[in-house]
């Protein structure tokens, strides 16, 4: 909760507030939905890490940064539009 008491979203949020109900909605709403996106965040890394240990035996790429969109890539499906 330390960012929410220095980010400048935040502050506008609270200081926007009508009363100090609203406020401490507004920060406790923000906690929950950061929470689900680490969470997401948390899932979406362990299956990549599970996906190129076990699945692809090791074949990851050499960067961490590329793991995600070389997944994207070369194992995601493309949707066909006809």
């Amino acid at each position: 909760m330390a960012s929410h008491g220095t980010d400048q979203l935040m502050v506008q949020r609270l200081l926007a507030a009508k009363n100090l109900r609203e406020s401490r909605i507004a920060l406790l709403s923000s906690g929950v939905v950061i929470l689900v996106q680490f969470a997401l965040f948390l899932a979406i890394g362990t299956g990549l890490y599970y996906f190129y240990g076990n699945v692809t035996k090791g074949m990851a790429p050499t960067s961490p940064d590329r793991v995600f969109p070389a997944f994207i890539v070369t194992e995601m499906r493309v949707a066909s539009l006809g």
